[in-house]
Formats: structure tokens, sequence, C-alpha cells
């Protein structure tokens, strides 16, 4: 049983932590609350901008570079998260769904059977392979043996994955973990933004997403997918794959805006949607931003009042121990007394 002191050592340690998560629960808070404030901000002006975006296309048979559909060779992911820890599963949300878009892209990554015989394990690499490529590392491996030998084939198929992955999509990682994470798994990341701030500016989304539609246009991306957590609650988030580019706008405007309604466009409506295309992109990037930044806040709130109530419950569960540790000391002494006094009678 441990002893007072290392258990009064233990407690007066969790309180320090408790004071900590505490005080991280209410910074939290405070920024959620303005997270919150410039979403609901927000909210009009990108709800008016859909609304007119789709009138616009009411009757229009317009084209754009940027509704282009194409076959997609190259598709970007934009995967969202945060420049911190302490969220609970706020990051590994994103990177699962990341991780399983990159599948969906990607080819199908070989799995090695290690526990097949030799030659049980070529005559599966021969029907699975290419012949012409595979044969070749067949031939090599052959003067391989032993544990060597899988460690290198595993190290080759690992190297021509990350160039599959590097030639079939383009991992954009925006947040200081989803950066880390791709390097560790040394996947070529195409570009990295950090340091957004607990607060993402307009100016950074709209530097963001003219990079984005720059890569469209050019014919470097086909398609470009955004991955963040969608902000529901301040408890409650989730994970989604949300396609930018082309843009799929509705056609028609909904049932709660069906006003038979005449609009002048000046200079024209083709020239009007032109420039409202590119700054409806921008719209959902900073958009996506300020969801994603509300999802961290709520998280880390959320993970640090579940920290601070299980230190109180630590602290209740020492204390008891704690208190129970002294007496018997006490009484020990006591006894130790009694014992004494008799031997002196």
């Amino acid at each position: 049983m441990p002893g007072v002191r290392d258990i009064k050592r233990r407690i007066r340690s969790i309180k320090n932590t408790q004071q900590i998560t505490k005080a991280m629960k209410m910074v939290a808070a405070a920024k959620l609350r303005k997270a919150q404030s410039a979403i609901a901000s927000t909210r009009p002006y990108a709800e008016k901008l859909e609304e007119v975006m789709a009138r616009l296309l009411t009757g229009l048979g317009f084209q754009h570079k940027l509704l282009e559909e194409r076959p997609a060779r190259r598709v970007g992911l934009v995967v969202i998260t945060g420049d911190r820890g302490l969220c609970g599963g706020y990051n590994a949300n994103v990177i699962r769904l990341a991780e399983k878009q990159l599948k969906e892209v990607a080819a199908t990554v070989v799995t090695i059977p290690v526990k097949k015989s030799s030659r049980g394990f070529f005559r599966w690499f021969r029907k699975n392979q290419k012949p012409k490529q595979e044969m070749k590392a067949i031939t090599a491996a052959k003067a391989k043996r032993g544990r060597g030998f899988f460690r290198w084939l595993t190290r080759s198929q690992q190297e021509a994955d990350v160039q599959e992955v590097a030639a079939t999509a383009a991992i954009m990682a925006v947040g200081k973990r989803g950066n880390d994470y791709f390097r560790r798994r040394q996947l070529p990341i195409e570009r990295c933004v950090e340091n957004l701030g607990d607060n993402p500016t307009f100016a950074q989304a709209k530097q963001l997403a003219r990079e984005l539609m720059r890569l469209f246009l050019t014919g470097e991306l086909d398609q470009v997918h955004l991955i963040y957590n969608q902000y529901l609650t301040a408890i409650r988030h989730q994970p989604v794959a949300v396609q930018l580019l082309p843009m799929r706008l509705v056609s028609e405007p909904g049932p709660a805006r069906g006003k038979n309604l005449t609009y002048l466009y000046e200079p024209s409506q083709s020239k009007v949607l032109e420039d409202l295309l590119p700054k409806q992109v921008e719209m959902l990037v900073f958009q996506a931003l300020l969801e994603a930044k509300a999802s961290e806040h709520g998280a880390r709130m959320t993970a640090m009042t579940s920290a601070t109530e299980n230190a109180g419950e630590m602290i209740d569960k020492l204390t008891l121990s704690f208190n129970r540790a002294r007496q018997a000391a006490i009484t020990k002494e006591i006894n130790e007394v009694v014992s004494g006094a008799q031997a002196l009678k």
C-alpha cells in the first residue's frame, strides 16, 4: 500500500493538472463562442450567394471551367486538421476519413502474405502482379533469403505505394497535426498550411481557394475535395468529405425562395455568374475552415471537461486512500504506545 507521503504527492500533482485542464476548458469555451459567432455571421452571406447562384443558373446553359466535369486522373484532398492536440479524436477522425479517401482514389495496396511458403508465395506473386514488371523483382528476390527478403519486399512495395499515391492524389494538409502524420507516413504533400490561428480570416481562405482553383484550371487536378469536421453542436461534430471542384450547383431555387421575380443583369447573366463562381469557391473554403475550427474548440472543451471530472474522481479516491493510510498509521502508533506501556508494567 502506498505511503501517506506518496499519496499526498499524487493528490498535489493531480490538483495541479486539474487546474490546467479547467483553465483550458474555460479558454476553449470562450474561443468556441467566438467561432460560433463567426459561423452565424457568415451564414446569411453564404445563403444569399447560393440563392443568387441558383437563380442565375435557372434556364441558362452556362459553361465554365470551374463547372467542367472531366475524368478524375488526379484528385486533390484538402485535409483540415488542428495545430495542437488535447482535443479527443478530432484530428484522428479527419485523418481516418482522409486515408479512406486515399484508398478509394489510389490503387488497391497489395497485402504481402508473409506466412505462405516460398513456392506458394511466388505462385501468388505471379498471379497478382503485373508479369513484366514484377518478374524482375522476383528474380532479384530469389537471391535473398529469410527475413531480409520480406523487409526488402515490404519496403519496395511501400515505395511503390507512395509513388502511386503521388500520381493519383495530391494531399494538401491544413494544420500541423495532419502535416506531421502524412510526413511520418512518407506520403507526398502538395502543400502545407499551418498556424492559421484560432480565428481563420477570409483572406487566408481566399488565398487557399485561389491556389486550389489555379491547380484545377491548369489541369494539375481534376477534382478537389475538402475533408474536415463539420460543426453540429458544441459537443458533436462529424468528419465529412465535400467535393469543392468541379462545383456542383443547384440549377433552381429552393421552395422557400420560389418567388416569381424578374432580375435585370448588367452586363449579362453569364458575366455575373462568371464573377460569382470564384467567390462561391472562396466562401465554401472559408466556411470549412470556420466549421473545422469551431469543431476543434468544441472537442477540446469536451475533452478538458472530461479530464477535469476524471481528475476530481481520482482526487476523491486518493483522499479516501490517504485517510485510510493516515488512520492506519495513527492506529499503529497507538498500538505501539500501548504495547510499550504494558511492557513497562
